[in-house]
């Protein structure tokens, strides 16, 4: 299992998150200095995680709404350029319950296909 906490960025600056997500990836093994931004960062991490469970915790459950959590889990899908096969478990599920899976499975699924779109046009 690899594990991946994203701090809430409403809250912390870019380079404090970036900086602070390299100390936790650490503890798994992982560290890239060379990663030039949060998304390319986490892209990194989901390569050499290929094969495992990612865990992603993302923002805050108490403060950001669900709307809110899923444009933030598209938004990076769609910028850390993901591979298409890649499903990820999120343990924010919990915050919402078992019947809140499936919103963001299709969340995570329109947005890797918005990265495919894209790529396809290149």
């Amino acid at each position: 299992m690899v594990k991946l906490t994203l701090l809430d960025s409403a809250d912390y600056s870019h380079a404090f998150m970036r900086e602070t997500l390299m100390r936790l990836w650490g503890v798994h093994g992982y560290h890239d200095p060379q990663a030039a931004s949060l998304p390319q960062a986490v892209a990194h991490l989901i390569q050499l995680g290929r094969g495992k469970h990612l865990e992603l915790t993302l923002g805050n459950p108490v403060r950001h709404t669900l709307p809110d959590r899923l444009s933030m889990i598209g938004t990076l899908l769609n910028t850390a350029h993901l591979p298409l096969n890649y499903t990820p478990l999120l343990s924010d599920i919990l915050y919402f319950g078992p019947a809140v899976a499936q919103r963001w499975r299709t969340a995570c699924r329109q947005a890797q296909r918005s990265v495919f779109n894209e790529q396809e046009h290149k």
